[in-house]
């Protein structure tokens, strides 16, 4: 298979243009600096693989050396003998998910990361203070190997990046709009100063629902991104494939921006080593389309919650009322996959989140004819948070 350079020709001629034409710094990696180059990350100055499919990539995406360079020779065996089948990050997906994992709060996750050959900044990014409550959602493996796919798509995508910079204007994100803010060094102060939505609620021709999704730009960027001239946005992009609390195979949102600027923070933490942007997917919903939407609490949505996190991941045949809805709204169960199904737990753990500040919280999940039917009339655009400071 060809490997693909980074950089393609138009972007290249278009970086060769700016003020600092990318250098290459030593064999198999480039460094990107200037205007240009702070458009598409946090920082003045990155280095980038010369190669999508790479040992760099594999090391830029968060492997020591060694362990690199093994994922890389048996992806280069099987591309010269193989049939092709298996893609780059297949051998990265496979490689973490048959090493040991970590999943509650006294597991030595910081061990067994060590042991899976991630490098110090990336195991310090996920196990940074103040975060315990989402991470313990998920486990050590599916940390890394998120914040990995995202460094990926960012890599494979940076061309892209680059061309869609220099064709709009600064402050814009996406095709609809963006609001930027400077968040403070605490996530206190930060939500203190969130943008009122008042004004333009006000302006709006009906009235309108916001959902919130925060992470890395690049997987948001997903649902911006789509290959139909005739769709402006691809929903379906964001959808959850594990199981989830209301099931996999939909996309969930929140209510609480609070919630997924903690989501950003923390995306932001795991992925500082390579100044990756993050910020907030905003989906702007005219309220009529939400009218249809189910709720659930109480013993139902805890029954609910674990027929679909346990095997074989389907909630009480009673309950099919609420699996067969277009939208289903309730509490947040924030707890790994291992945890769920985990023989010490038991339907009476199944709590709903409420985040450190004591703020409840609530998702949307969306089957994807839902997708289909409120995307068109909807906005969607990308909040782009400034650099937080470092926790120390």
């Amino acid at each position: 298979m060809l490997n693909h350079p980074t950089l393609t020709v138009d972007a290249l001629n278009l970086l060769n243009e700016s003020d600092h034409p990318p250098v290459t710094v030593k064999p198999g990696w480039l460094s990107l600096s200037g205007t240009l180059c702070r458009s598409i990350s946090m920082a003045d100055e990155i280095s980038i693989p010369e190669f999508v499919h790479s040992l760099e990539t594999l090391e830029f995406m968060g492997f020591e050396s060694d362990i690199a360079q093994r994922i890389w020779r048996r992806y280069q065996d099987h591309e010269q003998f193989g049939d092709g089948m298996i893609t780059f990050m297949d051998f990265v997906r496979g490689y973490i998910q048959s090493c040991p994992d970590a999943y509650l709060l006294d597991h030595q996750w910081d061990e067994v990361m060590k042991e899976m050959g991630v490098t110090k900044k990336l195991r310090d990014g996920i196990l940074t203070e103040g975060f315990d409550d989402i991470r313990l959602s998920g486990t050590a493996a599916s940390w890394v190997l998120k914040t990995m796919e995202d460094l990926y798509q960012w890599v494979s995508t940076v061309s892209k990046q680059i061309s869609a910079a220099k064709s709009r204007a600064p402050s814009q994100i996406s095709s609809s709009r963006c609001r930027q803010e400077s968040a403070s060094s605490n996530e206190s102060a930060a939500t203190d100063q969130l943008p009122s939505f008042s004004e333009h609620d006000k302006e709006a021709a009906e009235p309108v629902t916001i959902l919130f999704k925060g992470g890395s730009v690049p997987r948001l960027q997903r649902a911006l991104s789509t290959n139909d001239p005739a769709k402006r946005h691809d929903l379906s992009a964001l959808v959850t494939f594990l199981p989830a609390d209301f099931g996999f195979g939909k996309v969930y949102f929140t209510r609480q921006r609070q919630l997924a600027l903690r989501y950003a923070m923390y995306a932001q933490e795991r992925e500082r080593m390579n100044n990756i942007q993050v910020g907030i997917l905003h989906l702007e919903i005219p309220t009529r389309l939400l009218a249809d939407a189910r709720e659930i609490y109480g013993q139902d949505w805890k029954r609910f919650v674990w027929g679909c996190r346990r095997c074989p991941f389907l909630p009480p045949l009673e309950l099919d009322e609420f699996d067969n809805a277009g939208i289903l709204i309730g509490p947040i169960w924030m707890v790994s996959e291992d945890a769920a199904q985990s023989a010490t737990f038991t339907v009476n753990d199944v709590k709903p989140y409420s985040m450190p500040n004591g703020v409840d919280c609530s998702q949307h999940a969306f089957r994807l004819r839902k997708c289909v039917e409120v995307q068109e009339e909807s906005n969607v655009w990308i909040e782009q948070l400034e650099a937080l400071p470092q926790k120390t």
